[in-house]
């Protein structure tokens, strides 16, 4: 059984980046190609997810995280254990379950309305963020 690295990132405001990897069980023995792709299957916009619903680490519990890349785990869980990275002891099915149920509101369509002019973006993104929480809680 081959573990995975999952690494992912969260950039603030001013595109500064803090990185994270978590480790995660294989038993299924999905390659690292086959597995990103059904990870990326289960965030927002195949890229986007709130680590803290899924239990891994995050910089901001507010901010969405980017998933960046997942690897196989070759050179063994010793030297994950003694780096900076993160060691958590779930599998890739909870992960992948986990992830459906919190992002399960945002992967619905939004019906789109048009934005007023006059408006910054990062308003109007705000706004609909604090909608979608709202009515899908």
């Amino acid at each position: 059984m081959t573990n995975l690295i999952l690494h992912y990132l969260h950039r603030d405001e001013g595109n500064w980046k803090d990185r994270f990897a978590a480790c995660i069980q294989n038993p299924a023995g999905c390659t690292a190609e086959q597995a990103e792709g059904m990870i990326r299957e289960c965030l927002i916009d195949g890229e986007f997810f709130y680590p803290q619903n899924v239990g891994l680490s995050f910089s901001v519990a507010t901010d969405w995280h980017e998933l960046d890349c997942v690897e196989a785990d070759a050179e063994g869980l010793a030297l994950l254990a003694t780096s900076s990275r993160c060691f958590i002891g779930i599998t890739l099915e909870s992960l992948l379950d986990d992830l459906k149920e919190s992002n399960k509101a945002y992967l619905r369509p939004m019906k789109i309305h048009k934005i007023p002019a006059g408006i910054p973006i990062r308003l109007a993104v705000c706004w609909l963020e604090f909608l979608r929480q709202v009515i899908y809680p």
